[in-house]
């Protein structure tokens, strides 16, 4: 029998480094679910206002080992981290880092977490508590059935810019393949950053009632967003009426990442 319960290595340490801080941003502590098939997790924030769905499948890792608890087989293992103390011990890691994470048989109650510099000649190693942590289920909403719209990472870093300063709440509008984004901060200032994909053409206008999806959100919402133009090249956003934001992105090559964020509206429906 193995003496890990889990052994993983991937040559992809900035990736885990960007998720660490994308997760502390929203949540507090995590429930990873280790499977033969990868590691998982899906889970909303303390205000179940948002949900993040994260997949990094065994296939794509360098090195992926996981070992049932017992003979008897066990499926899966849950583990619960702080996410700040994860974050804080790979706020440290450089672009092209390799990293180690191994949970062993006679400790399963904490995790190894190893950080090769990318010339191989340093090595960091840190160990966390793993926490007992309860597995809620949250199933994923279905029924978004107008194409998504993909967005450079970069101009997703400056829409958020953009409109980050002026005001509390944002009001996201899609039509086609436009995203709208509009800040009002009390009629005094007003803002409106639209991005179009090439094929809309130039003189495409996206009036309020040509809207096909149209929602107001905390600003502060689309900052727990931001360090997600840090893991791929692009952003995926879906929407539909009645249904949560959606922003995904490629975890480099391991894997995926949707999060939904539920509108103003959602949320006070949640809260009443």
């Amino acid at each position: 029998m193995s003496k890990y319960i889990l052994k993983a290595k991937s040559s992809s340490g900035y990736i885990f480094k960007v998720l660490a801080e994308i997760l502390q941003t929203n949540l507090k502590t995590s429930c990873f679910q280790i499977k033969k098939t990868g590691i998982f997790l899906r889970q909303m924030d303390d205000n179940r206002s948002t949900l993040i769905d994260l997949q990094l499948l065994a296939e794509n890792f360098d090195l992926f080992e996981f070992n049932s608890l017992s003979t008897h087989g066990q499926s899966s293992f849950f583990i619960g981290l702080t996410l700040t103390h994860l974050y804080k011990l790979l706020k440290t890691v450089k672009k092209k880092d390799a990293i180690k994470l191994t949970i062993l048989r006679d400790v399963p109650t904490e995790i190894s977490i190893s950080v090769k510099s990318k010339d191989r000649n340093r090595t960091t190693t840190s160990f966390l508590k793993i926490q007992r942590v309860q597995n809620i289920l949250v199933d994923i909403p279905t029924g978004y059935n107008v194409p998504a719209i993909f967005i450079p990472s970069c101009e997703f870093q400056k829409i958020y810019k953009d409109i980050l300063s002026i005001g509390k709440t944002v009001t996201i509008s899609t039509r086609d393949n436009a995203l709208r984004f509009d800040v009002d901060a009390g009629g005094i200032v007003k803002r409106r950053v639209e991005y179009k994909n090439s094929e809309e053409g130039e003189d495409s206008e996206s009036d309020e009632e040509d809207s096909r999806y149209s929602e107001v959100f905390d600003t502060e919402q689309l900052v727990k967003l931001s360090k997600m133009s840090n893991l791929s090249d692009s952003l995926q956003i879906s929407s539909e009426q009645n249904l949560p934001l959606v922003v995904s992105a490629k975890t480099g090559l391991l894997g995926n990442i949707s999060i939904y964020v539920k509108n103003k509206s959602q949320i006070a429906y949640t809260q009443a």
